[in-house]
Formats: C-alpha cells, structure tokens, sequence
C-alpha cells in the first residue's frame, strides 16, 4: 500500500523555498500516483494564481489600519463564575446544612421514602423481568439484602453525597481562574 501526501505536505509546495529532498520525493510519488499527481497539479496552478495577485496595490493606510486593530485587542480578565452556578452551589451548601441540622427528624422519613420507592421498583422490575421470560429471584433477593442492610449503608451514601457536594464546589472556584479571550 503506497502512503500518499496529505494536504499539508502539498502546502509546502506554496512556500517560497520549499526543501529538494521533499519536492523530489513527492515528484516521484507522484509518477505512480495518478490521484495525488492531479492533486499536485491544482496545488501548482494555485501557486501561480497566488504569484500572480501579488502585483495587486493595497490601498493607502491600509497597513496602518489593521496594525491599528490588531493593537487595539487585548485579553480580557476572567469573569466571575456565573449566577447560575453560584445560585446551584449554595442552594448544595444550604441543603447540606440542612440536612446535618435536622438529620435526626429526617433519617426515619428518608428510610421510609427510600424503603417504598426501592418497594415500587422491585415490583416494577420483577413484572419486566418476568416479562421477558427471566428469573426475576436473583434480583429480588438482591433488593431484599439491600433493605435489610439499608441503615449500614446510609452512611457511604451520604459520604458519597459530601464528597460530591466537596468536588462540585472546588469546580466552581477553580472556574474563576478560567482564561477568557477578548
């Protein structure tokens, strides 16, 4: 399989001083290639175009103008984090909060949610599985350990909570420093 030049190696043709070694390989290339032999042409044929425009006059000032423009841009200083997120973020910060105050009214009434929603789900899942012609005891019996072991299991889930609460805010902080271009 032969490895033909990819259009970037035909953009060096457009350099003023293009490398021998190079222009030799790709002429010859470019005898057993007849697809990349045309590609070379239409590259040449722009090269003489592009030598050609090169009598056209600029206007006068016309150097001076966009030097003008290009010295007016300038980067922009990174703006604060958006409303939205900040918003979000303390709305996670007050829940929290929340939450460790009024943990002991709320851990009863979450395990008695969390206990019917996993109820509901089981029923939902044990009627799709049998459904598609699966033993559905498995997976019930599985949902049968977890409840059973649901108040031992609380603590990683609302470790996983903090900790994801903790990573969500460093994000944020972290997005001030952000770099904006002007």
């Amino acid at each position: 399989m032969k490895k033909c030049i990819t259009p970037r190696g035909y953009n060096r043709i457009l350099e003023d001083m293009p490398d021998p070694r190079f222009l030799s390989r790709l002429e010859a290339h470019c005898r057993d290639c007849e697809k990349c032999a045309r590609e070379m042409e239409s590259w040449k044929e722009l090269k003489d175009m592009l030598g050609s425009a090169s009598g056209i006059a600029m206007p006068d000032g016309f150097k001076k103008k966009v030097m003008s423009r290009i010295d007016g841009e300038r980067i922009l200083p990174a703006q604060p984090a958006g409303g939205s997120r900040r918003f979000l973020a303390a709305a996670m910060v007050f829940m929290a909060a929340l939450y460790s105050i009024f943990r002991p009214y709320l851990r009863p009434l979450l395990s008695g949610m969390v206990s019917r929603l996993f109820q509901s789900l089981s029923v939902l899942f044990y009627n799709f599985l049998s459904s598609i012609g699966i033993d559905p005891g498995v997976f019930i019996r599985l949902l049968g350990n977890t409840m059973a072991n649901l108040p031992r299991i609380f603590p990683f889930f609302m470790a996983g909570t903090a900790l994801t609460t903790v990573v969500f805010l460093l994000l944020i902080l972290r997005g001030r420093a952000a770099r904006q271009s002007g």
